[in-house]
């Protein structure tokens, strides 16, 4: 088997970051403002696929230029009022190579919903091993913008499974599949059967090319309920032959969903970081030399406002937060960056792990504990999340 993920970050060729900005002169190179504009904006086609002849796209492409910085270097107008920018500098795109050395890209997102340049998108971008650029447009009814997904090539086709997309195209329990023609580069839907993982998002695959059969795990499933997302707990096959879902494990893990009664956001995050910047500002010595360090400091503060008062008996409350009253160990690697916000103790060799994002806290059991333990993690979680919120919590289970 091959094991391929789908692509979360951005990819190093299409990322600024890793662009010689101040030696592109698109002028130069016969990129005029009035060139620009009239293709400053992506776009739908009608046909599947209809290949786009844009020289300042390829020119994007070919020079690592993103949207924003070639809309700045031709002075172009505000995307506040003229709608995002394209461009290839995108977070959930995959990048499939095919045997000759030419690369497959497909769709993925540039920016989150509250950025002007917004976009998600449903083209086929091909950059070849002579680097030019071809590149494919489809009408949405046919693609819809797709975004961290995950891209196969099996045979003359590369397998697109799972999408977060736009909110209103998001459908439960439904797992979108398509297929991308490498002959003809049209893009067609797979009607599949079986039970299937529902929304996916952001999983991996296990590619079995002797029996044509994909292996999903992992990811992250849309269920409807107030735009929840949630974690993929199981492990699925997907038949290329007879488009039939699998469902291959049935872990019965235990999820629960804490969320203030009023739907609002938790206050807990920004008492976190309001603790943690008084714990700082109370170890900084003001006659040091590091008056960056103060700024920042005092920075945070005044961005916080008049919520950065956290009691003693509240600054207790979060520090002692995922401390309950049966047998546990805490199984945190502080150390580790990518699990911001992620908690987990240990009970019985059980892991328990607690997510906090702005407006919920998803608590996963990984295993069988007994019915007590999971009345008491609810009882006392409620009742020291509803000190710090000062509302009433409310709780969901799946």
């Amino acid at each position: 088997m091959s094991k391929i993920k789908t692509e979360e970050g951005k990819h190093k060729e299409f990322d600024p970051e890793y662009a010689d900005l101040d030696k592109l002169n698109p002028k130069k190179d016969g990129i005029t403002k009035c060139l620009f504009l009239k293709w400053r904006n992506p776009r739908l086609s009608s046909a599947n696929p209809t290949k786009i002849e844009s020289p300042v796209w390829k020119w994007m492409i070919q020079n690592n230029c993103s949207g924003y910085h070639l809309n700045d270097l031709m002075e172009g107008p505000s995307s506040f009022d003229n709608g995002p920018v394209w461009t290839m500098d995108r977070f959930g795109m995959s990048g499939t190579l095919l045997p000759n050395g030419d690369k497959v890209f497909i769709g993925g997102e540039h920016e989150d919903y509250y950025d002007p340049d917004f976009n998600i998108y449903n083209d086929v971008v091909v950059v070849k091993a002579d680097h030019s650029v071809n590149i494919f447009n489809y009408p949405k009814e046919i693609f819809p913008a797709t975004d961290f997904h995950s891209a196969n090539l099996i045979d003359d086709k590369i397998i697109i499974i799972g999408n977060l997309g736009y909110g209103e195209q998001r459908i439960p329990n439904s797992t979108p599949v398509y297929q991308l023609d490498l002959k003809t580069f049209s893009i067609s839907k797979t009607t599949t059967k079986g039970p299937s993982p529902g929304w996916i998002h952001n999983h991996e695959v296990e590619v079995d090319l002797q029996t044509n059969k994909l292996k999903i795990k992992g990811g992250t499933t849309y269920i409807g309920e107030d735009e929840q997302l949630i974690d993929n707990f199981d492990d699925w096959e997907f038949d290329i032959k007879s488009n039939t879902w699998s469902k291959l494990t049935d872990r019965q893990w235990k999820r629960i969903i804490f969320t203030r009664e009023d739907r609002n956001l938790f206050e807990l995050g920004m008492k976190r970081i309001n603790i943690m910047t008084s714990d700082l500002g109370s170890a900084f010595d003001d006659s040091q030399s590091d008056q960056d360090l103060s700024d920042a400091l005092e920075s945070i503060k005044s961005l916080n406002g008049n919520s950065d008062k956290v009691s003693e008996e509240e600054k207790e409350v979060i520090q002692a937060l995922y401390s309950f009253p049966f047998d546990h160990k805490i199984v945190n690697d502080k150390d580790d960056v990518e699990e911001y916000g992620v908690y987990r103790i240990s009970h019985d060799e059980t892991i328990i792990e607690f997510k906090e994002d702005s407006s919920s806290i998803v608590t996963l059991v990984r295993g069988s504990v007994p019915v007590r333990i999971i009345s008491t993690i609810k009882s006392t979680l409620i009742k020291k999340l509803e000190k710090i919120e000062n509302k009433k919590i409310f709780t969901r289970e799946y």
